[in-house]
């Protein structure tokens, strides 16, 4: 096995990675539409994840209000759909343990022309019309595991990102670690075990390719404000993070 075995950065076709950006400029046009009428940032339409990464389980993802959107490009041309089973499996897996919302995006690699008007968006499962609108409401709901190893390693990446590091690949595809790989001072590649809240000890590393590059560990304390432990979706958070840790 090889570090770019490890790596593992995507090599998507280049009409995937065309309709991939129309899909994200189209829906953000939807999000700005509705956002701009508001004046507290957390009750819009918000992007958690919208870069490419592999290995992953969407395409994209976003929330509005109280849900959570996982979207997957559906490729369909002449009645063919270029979509494996494997990833729209993996995605209803992901999404029924973090309580998300399976969404397939179809556009057309012929003329990159969206399916259907409006959103776009059918359930992954159900092929029922998905309206984010008509869907999230203001009541409260917590937050998944997921979405807090997305916002931990979202945190450190925008970190390192801002010290000047080069971010050579990350995911957030839960079970797979480590989820990020930069290059360090030196300009080595090292890997990065994003923790959050505690919630496991460092990797076991030996007698794998890892022992061969530098380890740390990026602790990401995520707590609600305010008395309620329970942290909530379009709520306001406190992130703390004290740096890397060599392992």
């Amino acid at each position: 096995m090889t570090l770019d075995n490890v790596i593992d950065r995507p090599e998507e076709s280049k009409e995937y990675k065309q309709a991939w950006v129309v899909t994200g400029m189209y829906l953000e046009s939807l999000f700005n539409r509705y956002n701009r009428r508001l004046d507290n940032k957390f009750a819009g339409f918000c992007w958690l994840r919208a870069e490419l990464i592999s290995p992953t389980f969407d395409s994209m993802n976003f929330r509005f209000k109280n849900r959570v959107y996982s979207v997957l490009l559906n490729l369909v041309s002449e009645g063919h759909s270029y979509l494996p089973k494997e990833q729209k499996d993996m995605q209803i897996e992901v999404c029924a343990a973090n309580d998300m919302i399976p969404c397939l995006f179809t556009i057309s690699p012929d003329d990159m022309s969206p399916a259907e008007p409006g959103w776009n968006l059918r359930h992954t499962v159900t092929h029922a019309i998905i309206n984010p609108v008509r869907i999230s409401d203001d009541s409260p709901r917590q937050i998944s595991e997921w979405e807090l190893s997305n916002w931990g390693i979202s945190f450190v990446k925008q970190n390192l990102e801002q010290k000047g590091y080069k971010i050579m690949s990350f995911t957030d595809m839960p079970g797979i670690e480590p989820q990020m790989w930069f290059e360090d001072s030196s300009g080595r590649p090292s890997w990065i075990q994003v923790v959050v809240n505690d919630s496991e000890g460092p990797l076991d590393y030996s007698d794998s390719l890892l022992e061969n590059y530098p380890g740390y560990m990026a602790k990401v304390n995520i707590a609600p404000l305010g008395d309620d432990p329970v942290i909530y979706r379009s709520r306001p958070a406190d992130i703390e993070f004290d740096g890397l840790e060599k392992i």
